[in-house]
């Protein structure tokens, strides 16, 4: 009896369609597609675009690339919805067949792993950091392992599990990251219409070395990063779709995940990065004893940059917040990876 009520909890019609009593509403679809994209990673290419770009240009192509994004995770969720299939089983039926569905599958499976792999990367680095770990194979060995099992355990039991962690921990993290902007504003000399208003902060030679001279290749630069995630999460909203009541709830949820990806991570991202560089290049030239041209570089090379600026501004908020954007976010992953896994 125990076996067969599990059985029932995990239950989640990965090959078969969602029954009209398991459908949901936009509010439930919209936690996890704004949860999925409210990340470390999407923090570091918002402040990427921004400082290629300047923040004016990097609106603009985050605009465009939020329509197109939303218009393209609706497509696709809609013929979830009335399917009531996810992506990658969608596939098998609707377009490439039973076996030509593998391949989808893996390309699918094999970007959304390599995120999980790049946020658990990142929440590593941010663990070592914090708590002044070695870098050693053991800290390796027991810091992914529980990652790796916290994430499993959290995805196992469905959809409505899986919403209900990613409402919770979304709201949790827009609030610590509210906290976190006050702290590197008040704290800076800028004010908020220069946070809203610079321009490039790479030096010529480097925007020329990217191939973003002028504002119209620093906007196409930027249309080019951001374009990649959407067609990510537009995959994403038609594994999502599958619950939707009606048509129009994945296009909300669809929209507003565009809007808190292209918009508000891309301004928060840009906005962090801008007012509290100066602090953090001063952090690496006395910790590492960089020079400053070097610790400036190094501020934006990877991810890694961001994660830093969380910890070196936010302190114990800052760890808060890295655990809790990055732990819905990795659930998420999880769901979505081990759906198109299971096709």
């Amino acid at each position: 009896m125990k076996e067969e009520s599990l059985s029932v909890k995990m239950e989640d019609h990965a090959l078969e369609p969602v029954p009209d009593k398991d459908r949901q509403g936009w509010l439930a679809l919209t936690w996890s597609t704004s949860g999925i994209v409210v990340s470390l990673v999407q923090l570091f290419f918002g402040a990427l675009v921004t400082f290629v770009a300047g923040i004016k240009i990097g609106l603009i192509a985050g605009v465009l690339v939020t329509v197109v994004g939303a218009l393209l995770g609706w497509a696709c969720g809609h013929v979830a919805y009335r399917s009531g299939l996810s992506s990658t089983v969608m596939s098998r039926y609707f377009g490439f067949g039973r076996r030509g569905s593998i391949v989808s599958s893996l390309i699918f499976a094999f970007m959304i792993i390599g995120f999980l792999a790049l946020e658990n990367a990142l929440l590593y680095k941010g663990f070592i950091f914090f708590f002044g770990i070695g870098d050693t194979i053991t800290a390796r060995i027991v810091i992914y392992g529980l990652m790796t099992l916290v994430w499993i355990l959290l995805t196992a039991y469905g959809f409505k599990l899986v919403a209900r962690v990613s409402s919770i921990a979304l709201i949790l993290s827009l609030v610590v990251l509210a906290y976190i902007m006050e702290v590197v504003v008040s704290s800076g000399p800028h004010s908020v219409a220069d946070l809203l208003s610079f321009g490039s902060q790479f030096p010529a030679d480097t925007l020329k070395a990217m191939g973003a001279e002028s504002d119209m290749q620093k906007f196409i630069f930027a249309v080019n990063v951001l374009l990649g995630s959407a067609g990510a999460l537009a995959l994403f909203d038609a594994d999502l779709g599958r619950y939707a009541r009606r048509s129009r709830d994945i296009g909300i949820a669809a929209l507003l995940g565009n809007l808190s990806m292209d918009v508000l991570m891309l301004v928060i991202g840009g906005a962090i990065m801008y007012a509290g560089i100066p602090a953090l290049v001063d952090f690496y030239m006395q910790t590492a004893g960089m020079t400053r041209e070097a610790a400036m570089h190094a501020s934006l090379q990877s991810p890694d940059s961001i994660t830093a600026a969380f910890l070196v501004f936010g302190g114990a908020m800052g760890a808060l917040l890295m655990v809790l954007a990055q732990g819905k976010t990795q659930v998420l992953n999880n769901y979505s990876a081990s759906l198109s896994l299971y096709n």
